[in-house]
């Protein structure tokens, strides 16, 4: 038997603690329950595997794989990320940086599909046209995206990030498309990357907009599943589009690629990272992990 799979069975009982508490804890740090199963799953494997104990042995890892990427399907689940071998030979420096990028893409996945209320496509679409044309309109249309934005940031009500699970694959195909040749300017204001980000907000918009709302026979505010697709798909359009006041531009929204992209730009700076950690004023290194 391989390995990923005694591991795949961990996340998943792992996971499967964490949905079962009718009172569970969204937070990594919290979960007791969740940190129970790991625990038995160190004992178990204690003495047999020092490859999956190295894994089990990080919880931050462990956590983050079975509340976070696991339940996001398939997409995921077929990552290195689930391999013991690849966690194994890549528990270092940057991994805890990592881990953080990964929970807060995902924390951004559940604002976007929040059940908070918001405008409907039609009223954001139509500011996002004016906020591209010139004049006071268009500087009104800026800090309308700007008050939507800061709503979609302090979203607190529920969401459910299954919505998105057969649909990864066609985001990251189209960030895959768009930014392969803007590579190094991810989420910079570069021309290069803001023409980039334009074609993949659209075809991710209008892809969704596709498969969740066309060929339905009722009128979107006739249906709550159909109004909840339609804000959603409100809010990735808001989200993805810059700001004049931002330093940055958005990133592409989560999915293989974007972790890919991550993972490589964080091992291009783990020099200066562990120079970092070992700066004697720093009495705990950024990164989480021992340099």
């Amino acid at each position: 038997m391989s390995e990923e799979s005694p591991l795949s069975t961990i996340l998943e009982e792992i996971h499967q603690a964490h949905v079962s508490l009718t009172d569970s804890d969204d937070k990594l740090e919290s979960n007791g329950s969740a940190r129970e199963k790991l625990a038995q799953a160190r004992r178990y494997h204690a003495g047999r595997n020092s490859r999956m104990l190295k894994v089990l042995g990080y919880e931050k890892l462990i956590l983050v794989l079975a509340l976070v990427l696991l339940p996001l399907g398939d997409h995921f689940r077929g990552r290195r990320e689930f391999s013991i071998n690849w966690l194994w030979r890549s528990i270092d420096t940057v991994m805890g940086l990592y881990l953080r990028f990964i929970v807060s893409q995902a924390e951004t996945l559940k604002k976007l599909a929040s059940n908070d209320a918001f405008p409907d496509y039609e009223t954001v679409n139509a500011t996002l046209e004016r906020a591209d044309e010139n004049g006071p309109e268009a500087a009104e249309a800026q800090k309308q995206i700007s008050l939507w934005k800061a709503q979609i940031n302090n979203s607190q009500d529920a969401s459910d990030l299954a919505v998105f699970n057969d649909v990864f694959y066609k985001i990251d195909a189209y960030a895959e498309e768009v930014f392969a040749h803007v590579h190094t300017d991810i989420g910079e204001k570069t021309n290069a990357y803001m023409d980039a980000l334009n074609d993949y907000r659209h075809n991710v918009v209008e892809f969704l907009r596709a498969k969740w709302l066309e060929g339905s026979n009722d009128a979107i505010e006739a249906n709550d599943i159909m109004r909840q697709y339609d804000r959603i798909t409100a809010r990735i359009a808001v989200w993805l589009s810059p700001q004049d006041s931002a330093n940055n531009a958005p990133l592409p929204l989560l999915s293989g690629w974007l972790l890919d992209y991550a993972w490589s730009s964080l091992n291009t700076v783990k020099e200066g990272i562990i120079e970092v950690c070992n700066f004697s004023i720093y009495p705990q290194c950024p990164c989480s992990i021992p340099c």
